[in-house]
């Protein structure tokens, strides 16, 4: 019985479409904890959630390695960017910083928990770049704003630091989608295989 390298028909019994709404929850779960246990000054139960929810999604994955990769890269470059607005003052967080001029550590896993979504609920944007460009300009800034109506965080200067947030996301959405697909590359990990080659594999006659 052969196991199909790029298989998406089922991950540990579930269908491509419910990964994906369980990816979709956790990332809203994480995202709540965090923000909601930063705005009460106990930034640690965030970020414990977070790792929680971290590791759901590495137990569903399929291609973990790749995961990791990706997940490293779009949570550097995430925390800072969020690092550069806290150094321009453009946002002041309530709780959970170790410099004042550098994101807290809640923001990283944030940070993390997004990057789950960018191949799996997410994944619907792959080469649709204007598309996440769009969408990164106008969820991105969403996002700080609910953060700071829920008291996490704060913008001294609201109208400029939405703007430049959506410039920055509006930059940042396609370079993750791009990252995605570029990780997703079998010769990026040392495969040399091509994809037609384990596509063609995958329809063997007795493979499942």
């Amino acid at each position: 019985m052969a196991c199909h390298a790029l298989s998406d028909e089922q991950i540990h019994g579930m269908k491509p479409l419910q990964h994906q709404l369980i990816n979709f929850v956790a990332f809203q779960l994480g995202w709540f904890a965090c923000v909601l246990s930063a705005a009460n000054n106990q930034p640690l139960l965030g970020i414990a959630s977070a790792l929680v929810l971290l590791s759901l999604h590495f137990y569903l994955s399929t291609q973990a390695r790749r995961d990791l990769m990706l997940i490293s890269v779009i949570a550097l470059i995430g925390s800072s960017w969020d690092s550069l607005l806290t150094w321009q003052q453009l946002m002041l967080f309530s709780s959970g910083q170790y410099h004042q001029s550098i994101a807290p550590i809640w923001i990283s896993a944030m940070w993390l928990m997004f990057a789950t979504t960018i191949n799996v609920s997410l994944r619907w944007l792959y080469r649709r770049y204007l598309l996440a460009a769009l969408l990164g300009a106008i969820a991105g800034p969403l996002a700080y704003q609910a953060g700071a109506a829920l008291g996490a965080v704060s913008m001294p200067q609201p109208i400029l630091s939405l703007l430049v947030m959506s410039a920055g996301w509006a930059l940042l959405m396609p370079l993750f989608i791009k990252l995605a697909q570029r990780i997703e590359q079998p010769a990026f990990v040392g495969d040399h295989m091509s994809l037609r080659q384990l596509n063609e594999r995958s329809s063997l006659p007795g493979d499942i």
